[in-house]
């Protein structure tokens, strides 16, 4: 298991905006996963235009990076869907690169 410090310099390498390394695995049957998550706490609904911070559900996806020593290298993308508690709808969390 990464300590914090590890997380945190994975989290700057991948520098993806928002977002920061939550979890990482090195040895898998897949490769190396490195679970991230979106630092976002709010989402602008883009029916309404309301802000929202209310949590409906979580889901992720499995995308596979470049490979590292050889090793597959895979980003666990958890995200969040959102409601609007001004229109109801629910909205996915977008992150900027996924």
């Amino acid at each position: 298991m990464a300590s914090k410090g590890q997380l945190k310099l994975l989290t700057d390498f991948l520098n993806i905006p928002d977002v920061k390394v939550t979890h990482f695995v090195q040895d898998t049957s897949l490769g190396k996963i490195l679970s991230v998550a979106s630092l976002t706490s709010e989402v602008a609904c883009p029916h309404c235009g309301q802000m929202s911070q209310k949590i409906h559900s979580y889901y992720s996806h499995l995308i596979k990076d470049l490979p590292m020593n050889g090793q597959n290298v895979y980003l666990q993308v958890n995200k969040r869907k959102m409601k609007c508690e001004n229109c109801l709808k629910i909205l996915a969390l977008r992150y900027l690169s996924c």
